[in-house]
């Protein structure tokens, strides 16, 4: 068996493409049916838009509908059945309540446990290895400087937080109106 040169190669391969090439269709006439396929209308081009524009005009309300959103809660109006001798409430939001007595302060507010806000504190609360009882419910007692705040979860729906400020002998005093803090 010879080996081929490169010309000879070069020169077989050339023959046979040149015979491939030959078998093949006419150029003229691929380009001819190409030029002639069929064009998009303008009509189609308008259909396609409106029909996308009606798609995403009623898919929009219908996402805001499925995307969770906090849900409406309802107002529980919380009542202290002790607070320190001197406070007097003041006018507080639709679930909180405030008293003063001079530059004291004592707020308590309530949220739901599935609030996003506190929904992770609930969590947190629960497996505090430090936790003080209120009516044998976990809590959790915090204090900066003049401010001192109780977490604790009376149920399962909510989350009380007494907050008080400049408040002497704070944690007793916490724990005590804690322990006399109706949720209807």
């Amino acid at each position: 068996m010879s080996r081929l040169t490169d010309e000879q190669a070069e020169t077989l391969l050339r023959s046979g493409l040149d015979q491939i090439a030959s078998r093949a269709p006419d150029a003229g006439h691929v380009r001819e049916r190409l030029m002639h396929r069929a064009k998009p209308r303008p009509v189609a081009r308008l259909v396609a838009v409106a029909a996308a524009v009606v798609v995403v005009a009623a898919g929009v309300p219908l996402g805001i509908k499925l995307i969770p959103q906090d849900q409406e809660r309802t107002r529980v109006q919380v009542a202290a059945g002790w607070l320190p001798a001197g406070f007097v409430e003041q006018p507080g939001g639709e679930d909180s309540r405030r008293w003063r007595s001079g530059a004291a302060e004592i707020e308590l507010t309530i949220h739901g446990t599935d609030e996003r806000e506190w929904s992770d504190d609930a969590v947190r609360i629960s497996r505090l290895q430090s936790q003080i009882l209120i009516k044998g419910r976990v809590s959790e007692f915090t204090e900066k400087t003049n401010v001192s705040v109780l977490t604790w979860l009376p149920d399962e729906a909510h989350v009380l937080q007494l907050r008080l400020t400049g408040v002497p002998d704070a944690r007793p005093t916490a724990l005590r109106i804690a322990d006399t803090v109706e949720v209807p």
